[in-house]
């Protein structure tokens, strides 16, 4: 793989929040419908 630095970068995803604002971990249950399984308190359910 070559590296060069004549092409621009591509520009980082934005990372998806909860209603709160905390940041959802890459490995939290999402629901088809695009949701985060989330418990009583609010806090992601995770895939371990």
């Amino acid at each position: 793989m070559a590296i060069s630095s004549t092409l621009s970068a591509a520009s980082a995803q934005p990372v998806p929040t909860l209603p709160d604002g905390t940041p959802v971990p890459p490995n939290a249950i999402q629901l088809p419908d695009g949701s985060i399984l989330t418990d009583d308190n609010g806090q992601p359910y995770l895939i371990a």
